[in-house]
């Protein structure tokens, strides 16, 4: 049994120690709002009148105080990324490490008022004689149109951290990369469209008419982007474990984006065909775009309090030795003495092999060196 768990223990250890690949690393927090809101009223007409041609269409578009609204909110608070390897005498590569916090809100509101009218009317006999004659009338009308469309992006103290940990394990680190990015964007629009196109035959007589009218309309597009202490870290910790560290890449994003627009068009199109001696052809349009005290704000706010993007690799390793552990393996003797020499110590008055030569001339030569003041007899 003894020997069974020891192996057991063995195999656990040989697998510790073996070199390993980390996969890569995603993490991500959305969030995301998406709102539209339309009101619309829209005539479309479309004829085609006989050899014996007259065609008349008349259409009218109305909105009296329509309102569009459409809030998008996206909200994330305290959103957090943690990717914490640890490696212990387990050499190997570490794989690409991406860590995101998004948000964002998309918002469009929109009334419209719309006149579409496409007529044709055939020409007579082969002569030229008869036929033709088309008329179009048309009028598009907006009173007090409103359409707000906020759209609210908002982070709060998004936070990512890497922070990988390697013990005596060789080996290189992946990419890093650590995003938070928050926007926030909306559109809004009022619109009053007639749209005529006409066509006459032989006998000719084209008459169209279009009106668009707007009365005091309203388009506000707030679009606000927000950021609160979004925090990007990236700390690495080596211990005795050599390796190259890959790419680091932290950015805070926010951005607010928002349109607003009021628009009163009136777009018109005519021909009249002509063929033969006897043709005769007239065109009128008459057409007229009206705005009364138009309103369009769009402010766009993009705000970031307190971004903070951190890069603090820590690498602990040994000390460089003076002499390789082959060179004292193979000659100690000398190894010892060679770093013994290079040592700063201060110079000895005598030599220490002379003295082992010959001690007494070695004490001799040395009392003879030393500063000793002059007799005023001799000692012999």
């Amino acid at each position: 049994m003894r020997r069974h768990l020891l192996a057991a223990g063995l195999g656990a250890l040989a697998l510790a120690m073996a070199p390993a690949l980390a996969l890569g690393q995603q993490q991500s927090n959305d969030a995301g709002a998406l709102a539209g809101g339309s009101n619309g009223a829209i005539v479309a007409q479309q004829a085609t009148g006989g050899p014996g041609g007259a065609v008349s269409q008349s259409g009218t578009a109305t909105q009296v105080a329509p309102v569009a609204v459409a809030p998008a909110v996206s909200a994330q608070v305290a959103p957090v990324n943690v990717n914490l390897p640890v490696r212990v005498a387990s050499p190997g590569d570490e794989g690409q490490v991406s860590q995101s916090n998004d948000s964002a809100a998309r918002a469009q509101a929109d009334n419209a008022a719309v006149v579409e009218q496409d007529a044709a009317a055939q020409g007579g006999s082969k002569k030229g004689s008869g036929g033709g004659s088309v008329a179009q009338s048309g009028s598009a009308t907006q009173v007090a149109p409103v359409a707000v469309a906020p759209a609210v992006s908002a982070q709060v103290a998004p936070v990512n951290v890497n922070a990988p940990v390697r013990v005596l394990s060789e080996g290189d680190s992946g990419e890093v990369d650590q995003q938070n990015s928050s926007s926030a964007r909306a559109g809004v629009s009022n619109e009053a469209v007639v749209a005529q196109r006409a066509s006459a035959g032989h006998g000719g007589a084209v008459s169209q008419s279009g009106s668009a009218t707007q009365v005091l309309p309203v388009a506000i597009a707030p679009a606000i982007s927000a950021q609160v202490a979004p925090v990007n870290l990236n700390a690495p910790v080596r211990v005795l474990s050599p390796g190259d560290a890959g790419s680091v890449s932290q950015s805070n994003d926010s951005a607010a984006r928002a349109r607003a627009g009021n628009g009163a068009l009136v777009l018109q199109s005519a021909g009249e065909r002509k063929k033969g001696a006897g043709s005769s052809g007239a065109v009128s349009q008459s057409g007229s775009a009206t705005q009364v005290l138009p309103v369009a704000l769009a402010p766009a706010i993009g705000a970031q309090l307190a971004p903070v993007n951190l890069n603090a690799p820590v690498s602990v390793g040994l000390p460089k030795l003076p002499l390789g552990p082959g060179a004292v393996l193979a000659d100690p003797v000398g190894a010892v003495l060679g770093i013994v020499g290079s040592l700063p110590l201060p110079a000895l008055p005598v030599d220490p092999f002379a003295v082992l030569a010959d001690p007494v001339g070695a004490v001799t030569g040395l009392v003879g060196s030393l500063p000793l003041p002059a007799l005023p007899v001799g000692l012999l």
